[in-house]
């Protein structure tokens, strides 16, 4: 998730998005990780991988 935040930086022209595609057997806890890193690294600009 890092490594396509910082790709993606500095974020003006992507959207990230969880939706119908996601598998019904898909672990929550890993879409809660996805969540709690675009809430630390998913300001924009994207700082991902940065102090």
């Amino acid at each position: 998730m890092l490594e396509l935040l910082r790709r993606m930086a500095p974020g003006d022209n992507f959207i990230l998005s969880v939706s119908d595609d996601t598998p019904t057997n898909a672990r929550l806890e890993r879409i809660q990780q996805i969540t709690e890193l675009v809430e630390q690294y998913g300001t924009l600009p994207l700082m991902a991988g940065r102090a």
